[in-house]
Order: C-alpha cells, then structure tokens, then sequence
C-alpha cells in the first residue's frame, strides 16, 4: 500500500505561507505545487526557509540554483513525458505472478515479463496514457475513465514529484523518484475478471547538459546584499522614462514580475503606494517584467491597470540571452527561484536589499535614501539567510534518499545555528520521523511483515499527538494509521476486523486499501473474499461479515 504517499499531502498541509510564482520553462503559474521563494531578507522562520525545496522532490527547470561553483551552470530538460502502460491479467494468471514474486507479489513482476505473456496470450495490452509537460506544470490524460495525473520535476537525469492515476472512485498515489528512462510499477486495480497492472515509463526531451559561463558573468556566481548592482540591461520600455544606467543621486526599486504571476499583480498595489509616496525624493521604481510567454500583452496589461499602476515598466531584452539579461544577471545571479523579486539599489550602487517587494516597507527605503541603512548587518542577515537555504538544501537530498540519521544530524545543525527558531525545528523533526515510519511501514506491509507493520502503526499513531504540527497534519497521520490497520486485518485474515475498519475510512480511501490488499493476495480464498468485499465497497455498502461463496 502507498502508505508514504500521503506524505507529501501532510507536507503540503504543514507548509502554510502563500506561494509565490515558480520560474518554469513554459512560464506558467505552477498552481498545485509551489515552494516560497527563497527571498534575501531576514528568515521569518528557518521551517520556511528549510521546508522550501523539499516540498517538492526537485526544482523545476529553469529555476537556478545556489551554491554552484563560479563557471558552471546546470541545464534541464524542456519536457517531461509520462507513459502509463496498462497490462490486463486474468485473475487466476495474477494470482500465479503473486505467488511467484514473493514477497512483492504482482508488483514484483517487471514491465518485461508482462509483455511476454502478452506474446504468449496470457494477458493483454489494455492501452496507453501519455502525458507531456515542462517540468514544474501539472499534466494530465485521459482514457476510458482512466486518468492521469502528474506535476513531476527534473533535476540533471533525476524525475521526481507527485503522480495520481484515477479508475472511477479508486485511484493509486504515489511520490515519484526515479531516473531519465526508467520503467516503474505503479499499482494495480481491478475489473469483474481481470487484474490491470500499471507502469510508467519516464522520458525527458532536451538532453541535460552543461552551460560553461564566463568568469565574468555574474550569473555564474552569487549576487547577494552589498555586491555592485549589475547594469540595466532593459529592452522596451513600456511605460515611464527609460533607465540606462545608475545616478549618484537616486536610489533604485527594481521589480522583478509577469502579467501571469499572481502574486507579482497582488503586489503592484504596493509597488504603486511606494513610488506615490516617494516621488521626488530620489526613489526610481522600476517594474522589470521576465518570463513573459507573450510580451505584446504587457502594454496592454500596463494600460488596463491605469493610475494603479503609473511606475515605469520595461521588458527584458532578450537579444543576447535566451532568458533575458535582466533575468539572467540579476534574478538567476541572485538565486531566487521565483517571483515576484525586488532589489533595493542604494546611491553608492550596491544592492541594500533583495526580498518580496510586499515585504519592503518605508523605514528601509528611508533608511537607504538618507544613506543610514546599515548595509553591513543587512547583509550578514542575507548570508545567515544563505546558510539555512544551504542546509535545507541538504535536508532536501538527505530526506529525498531516505537518510533520515543524516536529515537528523543536519537539523541538529540547523538547531545549533537557530536556536530562536524551537518551533520550526521541531516541525521539520516531525515531518521527518514522519516519512522515517511511514516508509519503514510500505517496508514491512510490502514484506507482510505484519507484526513488525503494527508495532509502526503505534508510533506513528503516536505523532499524531506530536505539538508542532498542524491538525490538518494530524488528522492525515490518523488517516495513514487507519488504512495501515485495515491492510494490516486484511492481511492477517481478520474479516470481521477489517469489515468494522472500513467503516472508519472515506469509501475511497477503503477501496484503495481493499485493492492493494487484492494486487498481494496469493491465494483464491483471500482473493475472493477480498473482491466480495470490494464489490460491498463500491455498491457503497459496508460489509459486518464477508462470506465465501
């Protein structure tokens, strides 16, 4: 049973800050999974800084990376392509396959021997699903009431993150993390007479590769608070007079932002209050645009927006870089994953400050206006910053690879560095044990260790009473125990049990157990009595007492 997939809903649950947009290669907003942006200002909580990018098993494509070293820069793909491939069995054939790959039973069994025995006639092809998308966007396909469901991201070869498949009410979950090329089981389900097993097959299109960049070029680097502001490298300008370079004079606003990001427009009303109340007092506000799949709309957004938005706006210029100068040597260089972004360029001009423009108020601006601000803790706080991006970073990898002693040993760190910060240390600990037991319990319910799957279920269970987590958190642990429990009846024979148990779950998340227990079962008693009980689930009656006919 995909126990540990239900994971990733706690985890999504836990994170409750508001999302910003994800730079992706179709510059889409990422709607179902977005992580906060890693912004340079003063961490508000090191859990929002750590819970960043492990909220999502990878970065999308074009967001760019920290902490790589000057003079290499890593690509992605542009595509990620998912085929799921549906092989129909009948039952008798998918109880021989369980009972010849034990422990795993079907899903023991490769894509490999599936087509032989359609050669063979033993089974059939029941169809293809495929779905292609960038990395970081939502996809999906459909056929014959089957639906697929993904939002995967590449990292070099690596393609991870959430996938559903859908079969009326039932569905399978799971967490991707697997490689370029792979062939993956995903689950099964069943119809009157028949087994259908599911793989996926996992492609990316545009070979990763590697983009050398000067040593020159900021962007190969790290742009942070106190470093010389990189030129204005604009293209058109759309509204207010053009900006080329930096006068000793004036302090600098410079947002980065696209019409289709919601949190960039959500912030122009602020952006607007700030160049209002500081017109004439030597602040330039600059709405910097990026990412636009369509730039004609700009002007036409600009002037829809009216006296709500009077501050000059420009586009990239993208005659040089694919992705914009302004882009690359600003935002890339800087390591922000998404927008909205804005700098804060001071009369000496260096960068004062680099944070979510919603987040930038009077006093800074003041400060830096009157050549007050004290750049030099600003940026310390920036680097302190850096350093909890760094160790979230290797949470990420640890948590990712299952190497909860290591994710452990690098929260102590994180411990010791932020010690103002209990709560979210301990948020980041649950969520850790968490996944450590949720996936020692797939182990043993895959193994039908049942006694060593119970003894997890009661330490799991008792997270749920753990403080620092959400009760929307908990009440998915109660969840994941609950269906843990039904497997764990189903598996030891206890009919009358794990008929009172169903009454405890939703209907479909009682047929996604029933199911699984189905794909496990290896003989014809047990596979009987559980597609009488599946048949009781999905007419929407609950069974007392499950009879062999």
């Amino acid at each position: 049973m995909s126990i540990s997939s239900i994971y990733t809903a706690i985890m999504l649950i836990c994170s409750s800050i508001a999302n910003p947009c994800l730079l992706v290669e179709n510059n889409r907003l990422k709607k179902k999974l977005s992580a906060p942006s890693p912004m340079r200002t003063p961490p508000k909580g090191l859990g929002m800084l750590l819970a960043l990018d492990f909220l999502l098993a990878g970065m999308p494509s074009a967001i760019a990376l920290t902490g790589q070293l000057p003079g290499a820069v890593p690509l992605y793909a542009n595509n990620i392509t998912v085929e799921a491939i549906l092989i129909a069995v009948p039952n008798h054939e998918a109880l021989a396959l369980a009972a010849k790959s034990e422990p795993a039973g079907v899903s023991g069994t490769s894509l490999a021997q599936m087509q032989e025995l359609v050669a063979e006639n033993k089974a059939r092809s029941a169809g293809v699903l495929s779905a292609t998308s960038p990395p970081g966007n939502p996809a999906s396909s459909s056929q014959g009431g089957i639906k697929l469901e993904f939002s995967l991201a590449a990292r070099d070869n690596e393609i991870s993150g959430p996938l559903i498949l859908r079969h009326g009410e039932a569905e399978i979950a799971t967490t991707i993390n697997a490689r370029n090329g792979d062939v993956v089981y995903l689950g099964s389900f069943i119809e009157t007479g028949e087994t259908y097993l599911v793989y996926l097959r996992l492609n990316l299109s545009g070979a990763p590769s590697i983009a050398v960049a000067s040593a020159s070029d900021p962007a190969a680097g790290f742009l942070g608070v106190g470093d010389p502001a990189p030129a204005i490298q604009a293209g058109a300008w759309i509204q207010g007079e053009p900006v080329t370079g930096f006068a000793p004079d004036k302090v600098y606003l410079i947002e980065f932002w696209a019409t289709w990001c919601g949190p960039c427009v959500q912030s122009i009303p602020h952006l607007n209050e700030i160049a209002a109340a500081y017109d004439g007092k030597g602040l330039v506000v600059i709405g910097q645009n990026i990412s636009e799949p369509d730039e004609s709309r700009v002007k036409p957004f600009v002037e829809k927006m009216g006296d709500k938005m009077t501050y000059r706006v420009a586009l990239d210029d993208k005659s040089r870089m694919e992705k914009g100068a302004m882009a690359t040597m600003w935002l890339k260089a800087s390591g922000a994953t998404g927008i909205p972004v804005a700098f804060l360029v001071g009369k000496d001009g260096k960068i004062a400050w680099i944070g979510h423009p919603m987040e930038l108020q009077g006093p800074v601006i003041e400060q830096v206006l009157a050549g007050t601000f004290d750049l030099e803790q600003e940026a310390v706080s920036s680097r302190r910053t850096d350093e909890a991006l760094k160790l979230g970073k290797e949470i990420e990898g640890h948590y990712h690879a299952g190497r909860w002693d290591e994710a452990e040993a690098a929260l102590n760190k994180a411990s010791e560095l932020f010690p103002e910060e209990p709560q979210d240390i301990a948020l980041l600990r649950a969520r850790i044990a968490v996944q450590r037991m949720a996936t020692q319990l797939d182990q043993h319910i895959k193994a039908k260790a049942w006694n060593a799957a119970d003894a997890t279920v009661e330490k799991l269970s008792e997270l749920s009473f753990e403080e620092a987590l959400p009760g929307e958190a908990k009440k998915e642990i109660e969840t994941m125990a609950l269906k843990a429990r039904l497997m764990i009846l189903l598996g030891r024979g206890d009919w009358d049990a794990a008929a009172t148990k169903t009454k405890q779950l939703p209907r479909a998340e009682a047929i996604d157990v029933v199911q699984e227990a189905i794909a496990m079962s290896d003989d014809e008693a047990t596979f009987q009595r559980l597609r009488h009980m599946m048949e009781h689930l999905r007419a929407d009656m609950r069974p007392e007492h499950v009879q062999v006919q």
